[in-house]
């Protein structure tokens, strides 16, 4: 009779996919040039009231958006209006690229191939389409709940109750609002998260993705929940910055510090939550997870 293998826990496959994130900062490079190419924008959009941009774009700005949104303090309103709205087409067209080059970088590295980058690029640049599928699907899935969430919170300001359930309510879902959109997003990804890597790894349709996704969370929910959860939990920080940033506390122009950290925590969550799924994927496929 064969023994059956005991399961490895949750912390000993997390501290795995930790340490081979850190051993071999090749897996980093994509999810550095994400960051490098948002701060480049960034840059471009914080230079906007300034001459020679403000000769080519002032006009546009200022009869857009007023006059006002030249000068400090209302350019650092527009600096965050314009990186909000550029955030979803990123993610979707380039953020999910680079991921899927991090994930084959894992997969090249567990398979103790030689890292030919420019031929990865080349690679998976071949399921690109699908790649952004995957994408999209988790991204509409959390949008639809940002969407569901701002009514809450539309409904909760009407409230006027100082007692009871409506101001329990009120406060629940004031207070609380950015923290159930963490988790919700939490959730959205975990049982989503498979499918890109799995694109990128079995070079299959986005269908057979989400069959193989599903199987993988359903035989691993606990493990993948905390893998993103506990990584998460690093965002934290940027939602604390931002809401001392939002009570006037500091400076207008500290937005800019603000976004840059919501870059670098971002990409260093992705980076960490994606190497680590491909890593369980592929020690479920040897049989050895």
């Amino acid at each position: 009779m064969t023994e059956k293998k005991p399961k490895r826990s949750f912390f000993t496959l997390y501290k795995t996919a930790i340490s081979s994130l850190f051993a071999h900062k090749e897996i980093f490079f994509p999810f550095v040039i994400a960051a490098f190419i948002k701060f480049l924008f960034l840059e471009i959009i914080y230079f906007f009231p300034r001459a020679p941009w403000s000769n080519m774009f002032g006009f546009i700005i200022s009869k857009l958006w007023g006059p006002d949104s030249m000068h400090f303090p209302h350019n650092f309103l527009l600096l965050q209006h314009f990186f909000v709205k550029v955030e979803a087409p990123f993610y979707l067209l380039i953020d999910s690229y680079l991921i899927g080059v991090g994930v084959y970088i894992v997969h090249k590295i567990n398979n103790e191939e030689v890292l030919n980058i420019k031929q990865i690029f080349r690679e998976v640049l071949s399921y690109y389409l699908y790649i952004v599928a995957a994408a999209a699907l988790t991204f509409f899935l959390i949008k639809g709940w940002f969407f569901v969430a701002k009514l809450a919170y539309a409904r909760a300001e009407l409230i006027r109750s100082t007692a009871g359930p409506f101001f329990f309510f009120f406060s629940t879902i004031i207070y609380g609002y950015q923290y159930y959109n963490l988790l919700a997003n939490v959730l959205f990804t975990t049982l989503f998260v498979y499918v890109l890597p799995v694109v990128v790894l079995e070079k299959i349709s986005i269908l057979k993705a989400i069959r193989l996704n599903f199987k993988m969370v359903f035989k691993y929910f606990w493990i993948t929940f905390f893998t993103v959860f506990t990584t998460t939990l690093i965002y934290l920080f940027v939602i604390w910055f931002r809401n001392i940033y939002s009570h006037g506390i500091l400076d207008p122009g500290t937005i800019i510090w603000v976004l840059i950290a919501q870059i670098c925590v971002t990409q260093f969550i992705y980076a960490i939550v994606y190497t680590a799924v491909a890593t369980y994927y592929l020690l479920d496929k040897e049989g050895a997870l």
